[in-house]
């Protein structure tokens, strides 16, 4: 049974370092957690049987949707769901200038009283002893810090709720009013499900709490170990959905952040990074997020838009990756190459010319980024870079971003070994990059994923040995040279 306490998790705990890892040095950090946060509140929404989707709390956060509240009362999902963001948010480093910001569009809900006035009284809450013991029940110290372990945590704590609500639940509102709710028992676990992630870190399985980590079913199965084997299943899951989203920001990062000539005291910056942690954000929004008038709201999106459209940083970083070209051909790459929906350019190196489909990602670039120039990427004179300029300032803008290991010419290579990755043969990624030999190709795809490629050789390797046997069933297997 010892070797129980190590169940099939390496994979998963693998994935979850390697998202941990990557978020201790990414710029991109605080924007991902926020995201992980809105994940993790519709986790914890599911818990307690609220309908929301992640979709519905950004749209609520950006100020594109008003959450129904003022016939709903305590019914309400958005109220609850707010309650919740609140609870994991009280986990993480105050620090943390979102989490800062994101708090005073929850107090809107939580704490206004103009708000209560507007919507009713009937919904405004705050955790009572209950959450404070199941957390101080999560920050005990772990003796061997496997999943077997927080398993167990998590069904102690489980028990102390069952304990402590045989009946009505008192719930004390802002100013002072009690409200009695009747618990339901799959209800309660959203309360320890507020805990996992502070558990984890308690664990030494992550370095900081990831909110989205909220690995606790509905219904607790019949012992900690059937639990710790569900959890390692969501664990591995959450971990490669948050690599992938991660390296999506990162990507976006590249194209949209960069250091302002603004003043130390500027909520310009913020607003940039909350523009990715939230996207459309409208003024309302940001007044309520910045804690600024609506005109000054207005204003700073206004300048933020001004900006990102100006620079046409991604749409640089789309140009290279999606075809696949050199800078020295993207530089003069302009409305004039499109046509049919097809990218048409003859290379300035070799003279090859390629007719290239506009991929969709690539197209909304192109669409967000107003223009009147004839060239898609222009310098600050509205004139096209030379050679050497358009290398300098894009190495420029992937040190704005921290991207250092981000070049122009990397992102060709990465295009090709994207190619080989999703299994295209030498010719088509020709076709796509315009070279002319296969050794050529073979120098850009050599960081093709490994490991995929050894999976599919010892599949056809062994597939081989058993039509072999199958042929030979009467002679003995002679030994390999």
């Amino acid at each position: 049974m010892a070797n129980d306490r190590h169940i099939r998790n390496r994979d998963s705990m693998l994935s979850l370092g390697r998202l941990d890892g990557r978020l201790n040095h990414s710029p991109c950090a605080d924007i991902f957690l926020a995201r992980a946060r809105l994940t993790g509140t519709v986790a914890l929404a599911g818990l307690a049987g609220i309908p929301v989707r992640v979709e519905d709390l950004q749209n609520w956060v950006a100020g594109r949707s008003s959450p129904p509240r003022a016939h709903e009362g305590l019914n309400d999902p958005i109220s609850l769901t707010s309650i919740f963001h609140i609870a994991l948010l009280r986990e993480e480093q105050e620090s943390d200038p979102i989490a800062k910001a994101t708090l005073n569009t929850l107090r809107t809900i939580i704490d206004d009283r103009t708000e209560a006035e507007t919507y009713g009284p009937g919904d405004l809450a705050h955790f009572g002893p209950m959450w404070r013991q199941i957390r101080a029940a999560a920050s005990a110290p772990f003796v061997t810090g496997d999943l077997i372990e927080v398993a167990e945590r998590i069904f102690a704590v489980a028990a102390l709720t069952e304990g402590a609500l045989p009946t009505d639940t008192a719930i004390t509102t802002i100013d002072g009013r009690t409200l009695n709710i009747a618990p339901k028992g799959r209800d309660r676990n959203w309360l320890i499900g507020t805990a996992v992630p502070l558990m984890l870190r308690q664990a030494d399985f992550t370095s900081r709490i990831i909110a989205s980590m909220i690995v606790m079913p509905k219904f607790l199965p019949p012992s900690p170990a059937h639990l710790a084997i569900w959890m390692e299943k969501e664990i591995g899951r959450l971990s490669i959905a948050g690599l992938v989203e991660l390296t999506e920001l990162e990507r976006l990062a590249a194209s949209m952040l960069s250091d302002r000539d603004v003043t130390r005291r500027s909520k310009m910056p913020l607003l940039d990074r909350l523009l990715l942690a939230y996207p459309g954000l409208q003024p309302p929004a940001i007044a309520r997020l910045l804690q600024v008038t609506p005109q000054g709201a207005r204003k700073l999106l206004r300048a933020a838009q001004q900006a990102n459209a100006g620079t046409g940083k991604r749409l640089a970083f789309d140009l290279l990756l999606f075809t696949g070209q050199r800078g020295g051909d993207i530089r003069l790459l302009g409305p004039g190459h499109v046509r049919d929906k097809r990218i048409t350019l003859t290379q300035e190196k070799t003279g090859v010319t390629v007719s290239l489909p506009i991929l969709p990602p690539l197209a909304g670039s192109i669409l967000a980024t107003p223009s009147r120039a004839m060239i898609f990427v222009v310098n600050g004179l509205g004139r096209p870079f030379t050679r050497k300029g358009f290398g300098n300032r894009f190495r420029a803008w992937c040190d704005e971003a921290q991207l250092g290991a981000c070049s122009a010419h990397g992102l060709r290579k990465a295009a090709a070994r994207r190619f080989a990755e999703a299994g295209c043969s030498n010719q088509q990624i020709k076709s796509w990059t315009g070279h002319t030999t296969d050794s050529e190709v073979a120098r850009y795809t050599a960081a093709a994923d490994q490991r995929t490629l050894s999976d599919e050789a010892g599949e056809k390797l062994m597939a081989n040995l058993r039509k072999r046997l199958a042929n030979q069933e009467d002679k003995p297997l002679e030994m390999e040279a």
